[in-house]
């Protein structure tokens, strides 16, 4: 079978990290448990998931052994799935016992194909708390909309994102530039919209992500 299979114990985690090609996650065994921008989730058996480059995520104790199988998308077939949904994850449920399926997974190209059928079948991963939480100007103005004091509302935070809100929000940041990225919008626009404090500031957070300054990684999003 292409691909690399992975195989966790009870309680394998990992901290916050990125890599920098884009996978599909498929689980052989188990549940995989992750933390994102949109929350806390878990994937059991069948269940596959889409993951963009140089997206932030926390893998978390499932409390049981599970494997996965990890396979690379290509470029061409993941850019397209970005400028129309942004920088989040798309999930999908497989037969895995069915003949196409156990023939994608077979494939040279076996993420690209799987990749396919998720655009007919999956859905991206969150959205709502996104819109939500993205568009308060401080802690304590999120806080109050939520009807809360901030320390609790870092708590809570941290609880369901893995995440306090100033990270959450500077991830949620660095992604809506990443998009604009990929789409082509100039560097000056894309800095005052997603609140960087000029081009400086966003030059450093898209080059600690990704390794490249944003006119570089805007070449790499459209090639």
């Amino acid at each position: 079978m292409p691909g690399c299979v992975v195989t966790n114990d009870a309680e394998a985690s990992l901290p916050l990290h990125r890599h920098e090609d884009a996978r599909i996650i498929v689980v052989l065994d188990g549940e995989i448990c992750e933390n994102d921008l949109s929350g806390r989730h878990v994937y059991g058996k069948g269940e596959v998931l889409f993951r963009p480059p140089f997206c932030a995520h926390a893998n978390a104790s499932s409390g049981a052994p599970s494997s996965f199988l990890r396979l690379h998308v290509s470029r061409k077939n993941w850019i397209g799935y970005v400028r129309r949904h942004g920088w989040r994850g798309m999930r999908a449920a497989l037969e895995l016992e069915t003949r196409e399926h156990r023939a994608a997974l077979r494939a040279r190209r076996g993420g690209d194909s799987l990749f396919s059928m998720m655009l007919e079948a999956g859905m991206p991963v969150g959205g709502g708390d996104e819109a939500r939480f993205s568009g308060a100007l401080s802690l304590r103005a999120l806080a109050i909309g939520e009807g809360l004091e901030p320390y609790q509302l870092t708590r809570r935070f941290q609880k369901r994102f893995g995440l306090t809100p100033t990270a959450w929000r500077r991830e949620w940041r660095l992604r809506r530039a990443l998009t604009l990225l990929a789409e082509g919008a100039a560097l000056a626009s894309i800095a005052v919209d997603c609140g960087f404090s000029d081009q400086s500031h966003l030059t450093r957070e898209v080059k600690r992500a990704t390794g490249m300054a944003p006119a570089a990684f805007q070449r790499f999003a459209q090639g």
